[in-house]
Parts: C-alpha cells; sequence; structure tokens
C-alpha cells in the first residue's frame, strides 16, 4: 500500500474512535488509544523532523517544506544526531540553505529554540564554536558540496541573509551585535561583507580586530583577516 493509502486507511479508523469515544464506554480502550495516538504523533515528528535535516539531499520545492512544517510544526524542534534543530543543520549544505529562511519563519510562530530566539536563529549552533547560525551565514566559507567553488557559497549566505532581513528575522542591529563583520572578513565572502557594509557602515569602525578597527586591522593585519 502506498502512504496516501495507509492514511486514508487510518483517517477511517480515526473518525471510527472519535465518534464511538462517548458511547463505548470503556475507559480502557480509551487509554489504550489515546497512548497509540500519542505514539505516532511522536512518530510522524521524528519522520518529518529526519526529513529536514535532510533536505540537502531531498531538495523539495519550498512551498512543500512550508507545508509539511505547517502541518507538522514539533518537527522544526526536532534535533539530529548532531543535537542542532533543523534550522541549524540548513546552514552546513548549500543545497539546503535556500530552505533556512523557511525554517525560521515557520519555527519563529512555533517559538522553536525559546522565546525570542527568532525561530532558533539566534540559538549557539554546537558545530559552529557556539555561533549562531546568523553569524554562520556571515563566516561560512568552504562549499561542502564542492569546495572549489567559493562564488556560489556566498551567493547563497547572502540570499538567505536578504531574504531574513525582509522577513524581519535579520535586523541591522545584528550586524554590530553578533559581529557580523568580522565574521565576513575574507575574500571568499565578499559580497557578504559588502552587503553588511553598506548596510551598517559604522561597524567599519565600532567592530574591532586585534583591539583594532576593521577599518584599520585591514592595514595592520590584512593577512590574518583573509
Amino acid at each position: 500500500m502506498s502512504l496516501s493509502e495507509l492514511l486514508k486507511d487510518l483517517q477511517v479508523t480515526v473518525q471510527t474512535a472519535i465518534l464511538l469515544e462517548g458511547k463505548l464506554k470503556d475507559e480502557k480502550l480509551i487509554d489504550d488509544l489515546k497512548t497509540v495516538v500519542k505514539t505516532a504523533k511522536r512518530g510522524f515528528t521524528a519522520a518529518t523532523g529526519g526529513a529536514l535535516h535532510r533536505l540537502h539531499n531531498t531538495k523539495p520545492s519550498i512551498d512543500a517544506v512550508k507545508k509539511l512544517v505547517q502541518g507538522i510544526p514539533n518537527a522544526l524542534s526536532f534535533k539530529n544526531e548532531c543535537d542542532q534543530l533543523p534550522v541549524q543543520s540548513a546552514v552546513w549544505n548549500i543545497d539546503s540553505l535556500k530552505y533556512l529562511p523557511i525554517l525560521a519563519k515557520e519555527g519563529k510562530h512555533h517559538e522553536v529554540g525559546g522565546r525570542g530566539m527568532r525561530g532558533g536563529l539566534l540559538v549557539a549552533d554546537p558545530l559552529g564554536v557556539q555561533w549562531n547560525s546568523l553569524q554562520l551565514l556571515a563566516h561560512l566559507f568552504v562549499n561542502a558540496v564542492n569546495p572549489s567553488d567559493s562564488s556560489s557559497l556566498d551567493t547563497a549566505c547572502l540570499n538567505a541573509l536578504k531574504e531574513l532581513r525582509v522577513a524581519n528575522l535579520f535586523l541591522k542591529e545584528d550586524v554590530k551585535k553578533y559581529s557580523l563583520l568580522y565574521h565576513s572578513c575574507n575574500p571568499i565572502a565578499k559580497m557578504r561583507f559588502e552587503y553588511l557594509a553598506e548596510w551598517y557602515p559604522d561597524c567599519l569602525m565600532t567592530d574591532t580586530f586585534k583591539d583594532l578597527p576593521l577599518s584599520h586591522a585591514f592595514i595592520q593585519h590584512g593577512n590574518d583577516l583573509k
């Protein structure tokens, strides 16, 4: 049987249980069915959460991902074996970066990562030396899919930042608060650096590297910044 056939069959079973809940007067049956439903719900969450961590492989449409997480929102909080949320693991592969904004948008509605954490964007990534996803988006320099293709990674990260900004999930003050200009100080992140510098040029003086403003550090420590 296909998945749709199995679910239709299950739908009939569920509807029957709903209709007869108050008529059977069998408390044990009701308790047993509650246990079955709770177990099934956890299974749906785990299966869907696992799928969200594999988006770089499966590459569904963004609309399909949106509908999936809207239907099973608990999956947005399902952590992988590295203790990452889906919105965090999406950062680490160029083929899943495009899904990060929708994961963050929907995650914000359900307070993924906690209240005020913007759908998990501000949660420290266990693989990213405790940096959050915004810092990683600014900092990533290696395309895991094609290490020699740095421009595609720069473009993908920049597009994610722009979309997050439009959704009000990436704020101007984040550039300074999370030292994003510093994190993007690398030729491979050239487009990201220029975008951030144009948006918040004051950070060229207020962000520091080795106790120097970035504008001065470029002169004295240029090689270290690259």
